[in-house]
């Protein structure tokens, strides 16, 4: 396989591509879930057009500060893993990791990223909205960038319905919110920042989570509010 770096026409070609096809979409379909975006092209891309941006450095500080508080050797259940992007805290603290994802091409790259890391994980393919997964299986549940914009919103809930089910005690979360009333999404659009966050911390609690602490991963003027929720599970 061809190794594309970042500086090269080719690479920039590529990225300039597969966001022009979005963008058509988002268009045409009047803001779309990004559910069946990240395959091809998109997959081999995603990391590496994102990895520079301030929000995505501020998510990765807040997961690596959770799973340094927790304890060592737990069972994780990263949903999507896409690329993979946690598994070196996680694998550094000996955590048993399952990936789940739907796209191939994702599961792809975590499986050789794993190898790079001298590391092993579990990866399943499949539909989040239906976990193949018993109650309680997992002692940590990691989803991120997904249920706010992946998703519809009656998916991200059945979904988030699912990642409580499996939950057996803790949860690491992000989600968006906006600083005044919320102006809830149609069934079949995406979530982003249309709930408050009153309401937001409302929906964790109807599925069974409550709240350790916020990190919040966007500045703080902005009325739209990217979190990783750090959560337990009720009762645990």
């Amino acid at each position: 396989m061809t190794t594309l770096h970042s500086g090269s026409p080719l690479y920039r070609l590529r990225v300039k591509w597969t966001r022009l096809r979005w963008h058509l979409r988002k268009v045409i379909q009047r803001s779309p879930p990004k559910g069946d975006v990240y395959y091809g092209d998109m997959a081999t891309l995603y990391e590496a057009e994102r990895t520079n941006s301030p929000r995505w450095q501020c998510e990765q500080q807040a997961v690596t500060t959770i799973f340094e508080r927790l304890p060592e050797g737990l069972s994780v259940l990263d949903v999507p893993v896409g690329t993979g992007r946690f598994l070196p805290v996680m694998l550094e603290r000996g955590h048993h990791v399952t990936g789940f994802d739907a796209s191939d091409e994702m599961i792809a790259i975590t499986r050789r990223r794993a190898g790079e890391l001298g590391g092993t994980v579990e990866t399943v393919l499949g539909d989040a909205t239906h976990l193949p997964f018993d109650d309680g299986a997992f002692d940590v549940v990691l989803s991120s960038r997904f249920l706010r914009h992946i998703l519809p919103y009656g998916l991200a809930r059945q979904s988030l319905a699912e990642m409580a089910r499996v939950c057996k005690t803790y949860a690491i979360i992000e989600l968006g919110c906006r600083d005044r009333r919320s102006n809830p999404p149609g069934e079949d659009k995406p979530m982003r920042d249309r709930l408050s966050h009153a309401d937001t911390l409302a929906l964790l609690r109807a599925h069974g989570f409550e709240v350790i602490e916020e990190f919040h991963t966007t500045r703080r003027f902005y009325r739209e509010m990217r979190i990783v929720f750090f959560l337990r599970k009720t009762g645990t």
